[in-house]
């Protein structure tokens, strides 16, 4: 049986090898863009915390385990590309 970070790590590999790849463009878990920052899920927060006014708006609230597009992309205009 595969790991969680082995499967996400397939699953990061597939939407790279995609012509037109672009990461604001794709539903994540928060672990695997936490994984794509190299950070842990609890320091992703942490940093989602700086601007989760924005998230918010967005439709965010911490139980959340996807990230809508938007919210990824809120994320990475604000900490910048992985």
């Amino acid at each position: 049986m595969e790991t969680t970070t082995k499967r996400t790590y397939k699953r990061i590999e597939a939407i790279e090898l995609e012509e037109s790849f672009n990461l604001k463009k794709h539903t994540l878990y928060k672990y695997e863009l936490a994984e794509l920052y190299d950070v842990d899920v609890k320091t992703m927060v942490t940093w989602m915390d700086l601007f989760i006014e924005k998230l918010e708006r967005l439709g965010y609230h911490k139980h959340m385990k996807k990230l809508t597009p938007r919210m990824v992309r809120c994320i990475v205009e604000h900490l910048g590309e992985p």
